[in-house]
């Protein structure tokens, strides 16, 4: 029997073109998921229809509205009308704020100028997407009441990544790595990351090696 595509979610990105993309991109690119950005300015009805389309193939948008750009405000109306599951994330160091009509939806907000003052946006898109949404929402309720749960669930994010970034197989030593700068370093606190995967069916574990490996879809909803 072939083995089964792995599907990670497809996520269409609307943000300012500005020195802060780069930043954007760099940092949502390390969570498991393709990120596809908007990247030419609507110029035209075939580019508009370009753009309707590439929202259409994702599955879901995600627009950052700091300073309020025209362009991400037309792609953000373009995802309302057309049915399609969005977030919005802004970066509120920038001094313009969202209009009015706008200023009541939920929002993920984030800094890059203060970071020990604010959330980093990778943490606060683990909570307000991951740990509710796709398959992960399974893996963060098996991690919720073991010790430092929340790191463990940034690894499992970390590792999920890997395997998105085409590495077929994990060992405790990748792990390790994955959980530099977070303070886990028992086996115990890999055996917690690598018992959650397996759990839920993401990977399973390689006899005599330590390792795991992918073995189904991921994020089917």
């Amino acid at each position: 029997m072939p083995k089964a595509p792995v599907r990670f979610p497809k996520v269409f990105l609307a943000c300012p073109f500005d020195k802060h993309m780069k930043t954007l991109v760099e940092q949502l690119r390390k969570l498991p998921w393709t990120i596809h950005p908007a990247n030419s300015r609507i110029t035209s009805d075939h580019l508009l229809t370009k753009i309707t389309d590439d929202l259409l193939a994702c599955d879901f948008a995600i627009f950052d509205i700091s300073g309020w750009n025209p362009n991400v405000c037309l792609e953000l109306g373009l995802a309302r009308g057309l049915g399609i599951e969005y977030y919005i994330v802004n970066n509120n160091s920038k001094k313009k704020d969202a209009p009015s009509d706008i200023k009541g939806i939920e929002r993920i907000d984030y800094n890059w100028n203060k970071r020990k003052k604010a959330a980093n946006l990778f943490d606060q898109i683990m909570e307000g997407i991951f740990k509710k949404n796709f398959m992960t929402r399974q893996i963060w309720s098996s991690l919720s009441t073991v010790p430092n749960a929340d790191k463990k669930f940034k690894v499992v994010l970390y590792a999920l990544s890997s395997f998105r970034n085409g590495k077929s197989k994990l060992t405790r030593a990748d792990l390790r790595v994955l959980a530099r700068g977070l303070n886990l370093r028992r086996e115990e606190d890999y055996d917690d990351v690598i018992n959650a995967l397996v759990k839920n069916n993401c990977c399973k574990k390689v006899q005599g090696s330590g390792a795991i490996t992918l073995t189904r879809k991921l994020f089917k909803k």
